[in-house]
């Protein structure tokens, strides 16, 4: 009989340094409420990767508005996930613009390891 030889087979964890989630962006103003003007606010936190159906479907149809906009934005483990956002709005004059607050709230936030900038999900 041959002897039993043995691999070793490490887990290793990957540096996870981006994730997709989703937030609601409250008090978004009238003349942001699009398509294009809700890409310009989810780029203020990240990068923008799509509006969930119903936003979306709002925005197309131009038939009203909730209380927020939602939005899956992938953020990555380097940046902070801001929760107010300032945006500049045209005044409808065509002269200056108006400064808006929007609230962010993330439907889910990972933990971030502090020292090396990686998400933990442990």
């Amino acid at each position: 009989m041959a002897p039993l030889t043995s691999t070793k087979h490490w887990l290793t964890k990957d540096d996870i340094t981006s994730v997709p989630v989703w937030v609601k962006l409250h008090d978004v103003p009238i003349a942001a409420f699009a398509e294009d003007g809700l890409s310009m606010i989810a780029t203020k936190l990240s990068k923008p990767l799509m509006l969930d159906a119903y936003t979306s479907t709002m925005c197309l149809e131009s038939w009203g508005r909730t209380s927020y906009a939602r939005a899956l934005i992938e953020t990555t483990s380097d940046q902070e996930m801001k929760e107010n956002l300032v945006v500049a709005i045209p005044r409808q004059n065509g002269k200056g613009y108006t400064m808006e607050n929007v609230w962010v709230e993330y439907e889910w936030k990972p933990l971030r390891c502090g020292a090396c900038n990686i998400w933990s999900f442990y």
